[in-house]
């Protein structure tokens, strides 16, 4: 009888062969304890993750693949059946299995060029020469990386006898932490054990990273060298540990990879797809929550607020004055309305934050006040004067420059002479309202007014937004640079000075924050903190999102000496 597909060997040859190879099988699975797996000719060692079957990235290098020691059992169960059907079956699929471990390893190819990072989309079945290179562009949040050789986020531990430390990679796409150990301590003594996710979604699990050794009782002892919880959230199950020597020590290599999104977008000016990654934007001042840099209250100030006239409440702020001598100075005297200059005279400052309203109000995000209206300015143009203006302003073709009194980068804005009137949703525009710069929108409307003014022939008043004034101005009726980034805007209620980026300007415009806010550290400069009334805060939040205007600094000063 014609034996079916897939039945045993039934010559005495390849019975034998088929038996040698399942005992080879199963003594090479007793012998291995680190489940290496030899496949093709190559070795395959595991790396440690917790849990087991969580993918490992190690961001140094190319993308690794997912850790086979989870499948060891099914695939040596498999391999051992395949024998006992047919070895010369299981040796004709060798080249299959080689070529398809080539692929997972091989990863994407990452090369810089002229044009950026470049990868290379792996084929195990085409020569190198003919693989696609693909662009691709890195953010982080909003900001595209370009630049992998500059300064990273990097410490160390604060408790000398938990020594660990520290860095984000060079591609920011991962922390790297080294925990020196000592020599005796094995991969089966490393302790490594890695929290749920965190309530707090901006939070990472809670990490507890060491060694485990037997005392003099025989009793196994934890050593902690890392215990609390990570700042930032991660991929937990991405996210991996080694045991390595580093320069003769013996240290734990923890990879801890930070949460990130690809998707494909085509370039419509060089007509050609590209892979773009963002990474989400965290602040790596620290490894863990409990690390974080405290700054101290040296000020405390306070604010009456009014809610369409009607008292809401106060809020007191506490200062920085030892990291932001400067910042603290300048925010003082513009809540008391004076100041002592360098000779010890008493006078009085530029601007007063008292009768100020805010500018700005956005539920969880950020609260904007502290604008004194210089940024807005009304001119008097003289027939002449106004003629040149208006043939600059309806010239589509013209080049930014400074016509008469007004400089290049300055902007017209709705009222004096110009007038309201209504905007396309049929609200009223206020003084000093932007135009609309839509192609059919509200330029053409103002061109057009300014023409009937010219017509006029009695000159005309104009309003213009002057964006050097933006951020206001300090004590002294002027703008200054910021004077430092060492403090994060790490949480709800902070204190934030507003900052001209381009130039480097800041003057008494601030922020209060709804919510913790990475994106604004090493941008603005976060120098204190809400230390009573927060429920006036969410009250502004609640009740006056889109009526900031109706919110004013009834009263403010310094409590206290």
């Amino acid at each position: 009888m014609a034996a079916c597909r897939g039945s045993l060997p039934q010559s005495c040859g390849q019975r034998l062969v088929a038996v040698v190879a399942f005992c080879a099988c199963a003594a090479f699975v007793a012998a291995s304890p680190c489940w290496v797996l030899c496949l093709g000719g190559e070795l395959v060692f595991p790396r440690h993750a917790a849990p087991r079957h969580s993918a490992s990235v190690h961001a140094k290098t190319s993308w690794n693949p997912p850790s086979l020691s989870s499948l060891h059992a099914p695939l040596f169960t498999v391999a051992c059946l395949a024998s006992a059907a047919s070895l010369s079956r299981l040796l004709n699929r060798r080249k299959t299995v080689q070529n398809l471990l080539q692929v997972v390893r091989a990863g994407p190819e990452w090369h810089h060029t002229a044009d950026g990072p470049m990868m290379k989309i792996p084929d195990g079945r085409v020569p190198d020469e003919d693989k696609i290179p693909v662009p691709r562009e890195i953010y982080e949040g909003t900001q595209e990386i370009t630049d992998f050789s500059g300064p990273r986020p990097g410490g160390s531990s604060v408790d000398p006898d938990q020594t660990y430390f520290w860095k984000m990679t060079g591609d920011k796409k991962a922390i790297e932490v080294i925990v020196p150990v000592p020599d005796a301590v094995t991969s089966n003594t490393v302790i490594y054990r890695m929290g749920d996710d965190a309530m707090d979604v901006s939070r990472g699990p809670l990490l507890e990273v060491g060694y485990k050794a037997k005392n003099d009782e025989g009793r196994w002892v934890e050593t902690l060298l890392v215990d609390g919880q990570i700042l930032n959230k991660i991929e937990r199950r991405e996210s991996f540990w080694d045991l390595e020597e580093i320069s003769g020590v013996k240290v734990i290599m923890i990879t801890l990879i930070r949460p990130s999104r690809m998707r494909w977008k085509h370039d419509t000016v060089m007509q050609r797809k590209v892979q773009e990654e963002r990474i989400d934007p965290q602040t790596w001042d620290a490894l863990l929550v409990e690390e974080r840099i405290v700054p101290k209250i040296t000020q405390k100030v306070f604010m009456d607020i009014t809610f369409s006239g009607e008292a809401a409440g106060r809020i007191e702020f506490g200062l920085y004055g030892d990291i932001l001598p400067e910042t603290t100075k300048n925010f003082v005297a513009l809540c008391t309305g004076e100041y002592t200059d360098a000779e010890g005279n008493l006078k009085q400052s530029a601007f007063h934050y008292k009768g100020s309203k805010f500018q700005d109000i956005k539920k969880g995000w950020l609260m904007t006040a502290g604008n004194p209206g210089l940024d807005t300015v009304v001119i008097s143009f003289t027939q002449e004067e106004l003629e040149e203006y208006v043939e600059h302003f309806t010239d589509p073709h013209a080049l930014p420059k400074s016509v008469g009194k007004v400089k290049y980068d300055w902007v017209i804005r709705w009222g004096a002479d110009l007038g309201l009137g209504e905007d396309s949703d049929g609200r009223l525009r206020r003084e000093g309202q932007a135009l609309d710069s839509a192609p059919d929108g509200e330029e053409q409307e103002a061109g057009k007014r300014m023409k009937e003014l010219v017509a006029r022939g009695t000159g005309a008043k104009l309003v213009f937004y002057r964006p050097e004034w933006e951020m206001g101005c300090n004590y002294e009726g002027k703008t200054s640079k910021a004077e430092n980034f060492t403090v994060p805007h790490m949480k709800r209620g902070m204190l934030s000075m507003n900052r001209f980026e381009k130039e480097d300007k800041i003057g008494s415009c601030f922020f209060i924050l709804g919510r913790e806010f990475p994106q604004m550290d090493r941008r603005w400069v976060a120098f204190g903190e809400i230390v009573s009334g927060l429920n006036v805060l969410e009250k502004m939040e609640e009740d006056f999102e889109w009526l900031p205007e109706e919110v004013k600094i009834a009263d403010c000063g310094l409590i206290g000496d």
